[in-house]
């Protein structure tokens, strides 16, 4: 074979969505406004169409860089604590206290042995002897 007759060859793909599922799940995620509200249509769409979670996120994530569509995704949600804060690891909270005690993280780096708990009321104690300081 040439190069010209290979370059002229297509590769051809299976469709995952036939136009009436793509119309479905267009109509069905039109009218969702929040992440919950996203979710609760993904279950519908998996039940309705027999495509699993993933296949359909990412049908909706590419449907909705169509602007014309009018399809918000709102992606996955952040993950958070118990408490509701922000997720940090222990080698992040590490660097914060090092950064209060004005030393190398290097120099304390076998704190991350330590608990998440124990950290942060590490942080707690050293913040508010740096506030008092100055």
């Amino acid at each position: 074979m040439t190069t010209s007759t290979i370059a002229t060859k297509k590769a051809t793909t299976a469709v995952n969505y036939d136009e009436k599922t793509t119309a479905l799940i267009v109509s069905t995620m039109q009218g969702v406004k929040n992440h919950a509200d996203q979710v609760a249509a993904i279950i519908g769409l998996m039940l309705s169409t027999g495509k699993n979670k993933r296949s359909l996120t990412a049908k909706i994530s590419n449907l909705s860089r169509d602007v014309s569509n009018g399809i918000t995704f709102y992606g996955v949600e952040k993950n958070t604590t118990k408490t509701g804060g922000k997720v940090q690891s222990k080698s992040a909270k590490i660097g914060i206290i090092a950064n209060l005690m004005g030393c190398e993280q290097s120099e304390i780096e076998s704190l991350e042995k330590g608990t998440k708990i124990a950290l942060d009321l590490v942080i707690a104690a050293l913040s508010p002897k740096l506030s008092d300081e100055s």
